[in-house]
């Protein structure tokens, strides 16, 4: 039964422009998984690449090994050093050491930051759109605990435990203290080849597809596993471990837990997770997934790119709905690249949307309906006293807990509670009078779309479609036909202002591309986040769309928020002007 429908159109509708818009790119992308050469792996041309090569002991104490970084410099200005984030120091200091640096070949210092040992340095010369290679040795004592970062008597949990580089944003490092949060997965894609050696007996599983396994001869093993578009390396050891694999909807699944049974168990709840969202509508954003049995500091789950971790006593029904979820957030977060730190709401109340309609899909209505109902009591009689709201930041939370309250109990009932207690029809007449130009609608099937569009239409309203990059010529052509009002052109996978590396000439090609088609305005989302690069992309559209940075502007000063909205407009008002 396809959800995705008339109603559902509507919840998602209902979101703020900046997740319409992600998720607008994410569902469009189709991934298969593929089994790749031993000669397959190499850079796109767009991506930095990693190349790690590491040893395990046989008590998963310990990993050693060398990283490769080839990456450039996309900043717009020279920089005098690179930083690096290794998450495992801010659980365990001294956790991860770094040695040896070399910058295309030559010696370069590398030390830890003197406040926060998750930060490394390594001081170059790296002058813009220069390309560099930097390597190091890295060395890591897995620290014991059972968090997404540790190790227990028989399994070891490392998602993010490497040290990756840090997000360049408003001309600065961003260098935010580890939170269990907001998990470790903010960072730029990357294409990953890890090559790691282990002792025989031990299992171990990367959020990626298996490339290759060699016996040494030695008594160890030396597995090859890669990724692109990782934002983090993650994977997961288990000493006399199971394994798992099947494939579903064209996504290797993979389940690693301490037992045969139990990873048969894992297996079976990712492959109808998987089917569960496929049957939404929703593509998963990687070719392979990667389930691991795991302790965690967060109870609901773990979650890396292309693997998640779980605790695999809980009940099939509450697991499955919590991998579900978990697989919903790599759709809206980890794919998107939205903000852990300042805008958890980005995937966290998404995801759980869609673990609420995969359990309407297998329970039905009336089922769905009590779990509805006694959410949103819960949500609204946890959560007020407190009076932290969906957009907050992670450092208002008090908890996993409270964070589950409100992001995800609160924020999917209150989007969910459109649908049961609105409708399509009154949110259209409710909308008219309450003075709205226009509706975005995301996803809305083309077999499906005719009696809504004719609605808003009839309303007095413009139905505003959504490209991204990878929308087909046919989907283009498709959407200008019904779209009026303006064209939402979704500049790269992100939220509104995030940051995010921005590529001019391609937003140049593909507006090219959809005004060939256009009979309203085209305007650019994504990715702009300062005047500079709004007069720029001005220039070759007709509109500019900033979401998430003027909200983070306002966010700075909640006590004078249209206050800042007005200062900080009025400059990008002025660069626009200067063009």
């Amino acid at each position: 039964m396809k959800v995705f429908s008339r109603k559902n159109a509507l919840l998602l509708a209902a979101l703020l422009i900046a997740l319409a818009a992600a998720c607008a790119f994410a569902l469009s992308r189709a991934q298969t998984a593929v089994m790749l050469e031993e000669t397959a792996f190499a850079p796109d041309g767009e991506r930095d690449t990693m190349t790690v090569s590491l040893e395990a002991t046989e008590d998963l104490r310990t990993i050693k090994g060398e990283m490769r970084l080839t990456a450039a410099n996309r900043t717009g200005g020279d920089l005098s050093e690179i930083v690096l984030r290794a998450y495992a120091n801010a659980i365990q200091p001294g956790s991860v050491t770094l040695s040896d640096a070399t910058v295309n070949g030559e010696r370069a210092p590398v030390s830890a930051d003197s406040d926060d040992p998750s930060v490394w340095r390594i001081e170059t010369p790296w002058r813009a759109g220069e390309t560099a290679e930097v390597c190091w040795r890295v060395s890591l004592i897995v620290p014991r605990g059972e968090g997404e970062i540790g190790r227990t008597d028989d399994s070891a949990l490392l998602i993010g435990a490497l040290p990756t580089p840090a997000m360049w944003e408003n001309g600065a490092w961003r260098t935010d203290g580890y939170d269990e949060l907001a998990g470790t997965s903010y960072g730029q894609a990357m294409d990953v080849r890890l090559t790691l050696t282990v002792p025989n007996g031990v299992q171990a599983a990367f959020g990626g597809a298996w490339v290759g396994e060699r016996d040494n001869g030695d008594g160890t093993r030396t597995l090859t596993m890669q990724l692109s578009g990782a934002r983090e390396i993650s994977f997961a050891l288990r000493a006399k471990g199971a394994m798992r694999q099947t494939t579903v909807n064209g996504v290797l699944v993979t389940a690693l837990a301490q037992n045969a049974r139990t990873a048969s168990r894992l297996l079976d709840i990712a492959a109808d997770a998987l089917e569960d969202i496929g049957q939404l509508g929703l593509a998963y954003p990687f070719p392979s997934l990667t389930v691991a049995q795991a302790k965690t500091a967060r109870a609901d789950g773990a979650v890396g790119s292309a693997l998640i971790a779980v605790d695999a006593d809980a009940k099939t029904d509450a697991l499955l709905s919590r991998v579900t979820r978990l697989c919903a957030r790599q759709i809206f977060g980890v794919q998107v690249e939205n903000d852990p730190w300042n805008a958890p709401w980005l995937s966290e109340t998404p995801a759980s949307c869609v673990e609420l309609l995969a359990y309407r899909q297998r329970e039905g209505e009336a089922a769905y309906e009590k779990r509805f109902y006694g959410e949103i009591e819960i949500a609204t009689r946890l959560t007020r006293p407190r009076g932290v709201t969906i957009g907050a930041s992670t450092e208002r939370f008090g908890g996993d807990g409270e964070m589950t309250q409100v992001l995800r109990d609160a924020g999917a009932a209150n989007l969910m509670g459109i649908e049961q207690a609105v409708g399509q029809e009154a949110f259209i007449r409710d909308a008219a009078e309450a003075g709205v130009d226009g509706v975005l609608i995301v996803d809305y099937p083309f077999d499906e779309v005719p009696e809504f569009y004719e609605a808003v239409k009839k309303a007095g309203m413009d139905p505003i479609f959504l490209l991204a990059p990878t929308s087909s010529d046919e989907r283009v052509e498709q959407v200008c036909r019904l779209a009026t009002g303006y064209l939402y052109y979704v500049s790269l996978k992100g939220t509104t202002g995030a940051g995010n590396r921005l590529d001019i000439a391609s937003v140049r090609q593909n507006v090219a591309r959809i005004e060939r088609y256009a009979k309203c305005p085209v305007a650019v989302g994504f990715g702009i986040s300062n005047g500079e690069t709004a007069r720029e992309i001005a220039s070759i559209c007709s509109g500019v769309i900033i979401g998430s940075a003027l909200i983070r502007e306002m966010d700075k000063t909640p006590d004078d928020a249209v206050g800042a909205a007005g200062r900080w407009l009025a400059g990008i008002r002025s660069a626009l002007d200067a063009a």
